[in-house]
This record gives structure tokens, C-alpha cells and sequence, in this order.
């Protein structure tokens, strides 16, 4: 059958595989993976074969995974010529890397993956006046669980069937940034681009239209306390 694609516990696997493709988290990325390729197939008049035979269009799904936040191993997300050579103070160097989040394969961890800025810190790249087309953003969400209360078993399961009564209630992440704007400049000129407050999400991949000589990230408050707000990524095409 040509038309068609299977994700979730039907794939093809060896059963050492199993214990851990059959968990509902996994056959949820399946299920985004092949909606994706879904998409390419669509736009492209292809067939699902179609996506995996060809590199360009298989390197494709993978861009467009790893833009909606979507974690791929070894690999690492490309980044636009203009946003690498546009300028930004050095200490801010690792928002342009294509690493989305602290992990050993990177070989980095919380502290030097993330550039921790201060509440109100103007974010800034300069550039030839250029038409941007979009920007990517990520916080971090504390993947790890480290500022959740309780124990490693209160942290980690928290869908369990048997929950003590003072066993604590999961919160917002307390290293995820709350409140930020993004403002895009042209010959001085600011232009509000985005405003968020109550922020719930850790990535943004945001569609952009019209020129600009600067793009401005300022994160402006934290769920939780503390001076300083760690940002994953910031760039632009």
C-alpha cells in the first residue's frame, strides 16, 4: 500500500526494543514524526517511501522536527549564515549553536549550554538591513526535574497509581522564563513582535515577514525566583 504510514506500537522493532517504544511518550514522537512527513508528502506529491529514500527530503523531516522542538540525537539544528554573522556579545555565543538543550552528547551541561540573563536583559543581534523570514527561541524547562520538590519517585512519576497524600504537586518549571518580548529594529525603529506573559511553553519557531538591521530578545521574569533567567537558544533566518 503505497499511501500509507504506521507509528505507534505496530513499527518493526526486535523486542529488546520494545521496552522502551511501546511507553506512550514514544509512540507520541511517531506519531509527529510521520505527521510531518505527512505534510512533505502532501506538498511534494510524493509517497511516504518517497521521504525515506530521498536524503534531501529525509533531511528535510528532520529540520522540521528539530524547529518544533523535537530532540534527534547526535544531530544538531542548522543555523542561517546572516544570523552567524550578524554581531552579539560573545558571552551569549552558545543561542546560536543548534543545541536546544544541555546533554552529554553535546558534552555540556546546565551551566555552559545556557546563557543565564539578567530580568530586563536587551538579547541583540545586529545585521545588514535583511527580510527575515523566522525566529526560534527556546527556555530552558527544566527537563530534568531538579527544582521539583520531593523525591526522585515524586519528581519522575508523576502519573503513578499510588500517590502518597503529602507527596507534592508538580508547578511550573521555576528555571522557564515567564515573561518576554521580542522586538524586531529597523533604522531605529522598534517594532513590538512578540509579548509574552504567563509563558507555558519551552520553544518557539515563529514566522517573521519584513526587513530589520536588529532582532531583540528580553526575558523579563521567571516562574520562579532568582536573578538571572536561562535562555537555550535565540536565532533567526
Amino acid at each position: 500500500m503505497e499511501n500509507l504510514f504506521f507509528a505507534g506500537r505496530n513499527i518493526s522493532m526486535t523486542h529488546t526494543a520494545m521496552s522502551s517504544v511501546r511507553v506512550m511518550a514514544t509512540c507520541g514522537l511517531l506519531g509527529e514524526a510521520v505527521g510531518r512527513a505527512a505534510a512533505i508528502c502532501a506538498e511534494y506529491n510524493i509517497t511516504p517511501h518517497g521521504v525515506y529514500k530521498d536524503k534531501e527530503r529525509l533531511a528535510e523531516l528532520q529540520r522540521r522536527l528539530m524547529a518544533g522542538d523535537c530532540f534527534l540525537p547526535s544531530k544538531r539544528r542548522g543555523i542561517a549564515p546572516l544570523c552567524l554573522c550578524a554581531a552579539l556579545h560573545a558571552e551569549a555565543e552558545m543561542l546560536r549553536n543548534g543545541e536546544d538543550r544541555a546533554h552529554r552528547l553535546y558534552g555540556t551541561d546546565e551551566g555552559s549550554a545556557f546563557y543565564h540573563a539578567a530580568a530586563g536583559e536587551r538579547i541583540t543581534y545586529r545585521f545588514e538591513k535583511s527580510a527575515l523570514s523566522r525566529v526560534h527561541i527556546v527556555f530552558d524547562s527544566d527537563l530534568n526535574r531538579n527544582t521539583q520538590e520531593g523525591s526522585v519517585v515524586d519528581r519522575t512519576h508523576n502519573t503513578r497509581i499510588l500517590k502518597r497524600l503529602d507527596s507534592p504537586d508538580l508547578h511550573m518549571p521555576k528555571t522557564l522564563c515567564r515573561e518576554f518580548l521580542l522586538i524586531g529594529s529597523l533604522d531605529g525603529r522598534e517594532t513590538e513582535l512578540l509579548h509574552v506573559n504567563e509563558n507555558r511553553k519551552r520553544a518557539y519557531d515563529l514566522k517573521l515577514s519584513g526587513e530589520y538591521d536588529s532582532l531583540t530578545l528580553i526575558p523579563l521574569s521567571l516562574w520562579g525566583e532568582g536573578e538571572r533567567i536561562p535562555v537555550v537558544s535565540f536565532d533567526f533566518a
